[in-house]
């Protein structure tokens, strides 16, 4: 596994908080605008077209829903492509037999960590820098395997 396929699912876990977080701000924008009526109208329809109804409801609202509706569906893509190259990943780090190595690389792509979580994790006497460079090491040694 290069050290680009694993960066790749580094970046759609954070797009995969991003796009929730996106959300859930959309959601909370739609509990405001709840009962919000800035378009009321009177049509015609039914059989024959001979009753009245009233219809209302707010643009913003809806256009707040269309794009709720878009996240959600790029949030199912986004959840769906992490699934499957989280498969790859898990598999790649259960054939590391260094127990120090594997560790690094659990926390970073399974707990998803920073560098400076990932070192603080490790212990004392490890900095951010020398476990990114253990980390780099192994997979231009083993990634192709």
């Amino acid at each position: 596994m290069s050290k680009e396929e694993l960066q790749e699912y580094i970046d759609i876990m954070k797009l995969v908080r991003y796009t929730e977080n996106r959300i859930k701000g959309i959601e909370d924008t739609l509990k405001n605008l709840e009962g919000r009526v800035d378009t009321a109208d009177i049509v015609m329809g039914g059989a024959g077209g001979g009753h009245r109804f009233h219809i209302e409801g707010s643009e913003e609202c809806t256009k707040a829903k269309s794009e709720l509706y878009a996240k959600k569906l790029s949030l199912n893509r986004l959840e769906t492509e992490l699934l499957k190259r989280g498969r790859k990943v898990e598999e790649f780090i259960a054939g590391i037999d260094e127990a120090r190595k594997k560790r690094i690389f659990l926390l970073r792509y399974i707990d998803g960590l920073s560098w400076d979580e990932v070192a603080e994790n490790m212990g004392p006497g490890n900095s951010p820098d020398a476990v990114r460079m253990e980390h780099n090491r192994y997979v231009k040694k083993y990634g192709n395997r």
